[in-house]
């Protein structure tokens, strides 16, 4: 299976997104996201085919039924994997930029405007070059991914 990476496909997203007129939307803020989501699958695929079938076995024998099978036995084991896809996800989410700019990042009336687009606007365009304003914005918003990333560490951490 092959993947195009997401910087090759930019411009065709940005082709379709001005072909439906989408550009500066919530909906197409809401459509350009999903090609991360087949990448996330296709590895939560491979981890449920992964899963020993004699652990499952060993539960059907002890008299699990399916849903107790897939809390007890499955689960447990695809919790590591569905950690590191759940923070690699907010991290790229919480740190885009390179999207906006494409999908007219620059109109402040826009859904797309946000804090990372506003970092780069006080640094590099609207000529103050604020860039210490910049770089505190910047600091505050890697202070509250970090605070959400050890959250979402402590959530996922194995147990027992």
């Amino acid at each position: 299976m092959m993947f195009i990476p997401r910087a090759g496909s930019l411009m065709a997203l940005y082709e379709l997104m001005d072909f439906l007129n989408l550009r500066n939307s919530h909906v197409g803020l809401m459509l350009l996201f999903p090609s991360a989501i087949s990448v996330a699958l296709f590895v939560m695929r491979q981890n449920f085919l992964g899963v020993p079938r004699e652990l499952e076995e060993a539960a059907i024998i002890d008299g699990a039924n399916t849903w107790q099978m897939f809390w007890h036995v499955t689960f447990p084991r695809l919790m590591p994997i569905m950690m590191i896809l759940v923070v690699l996800r907010f991290g790229s989410a919480m740190a885009v930029i390179d999207e906006y700019l494409i999908f007219g990042g620059f109109n402040r009336d826009a859904p797309t405007y946000t804090w990372t687009i506003f970092m780069y606007d006080q640094a590099f365009k609207l000529g103050l070059w604020r860039q210490g304003f910049a770089a505190a914005i910047g600091l505050i918003g890697s202070i509250a991914m970090m605070i959400v990333m050890i959250i979402l560490l402590r959530i996922f951490r194995t147990r027992g």
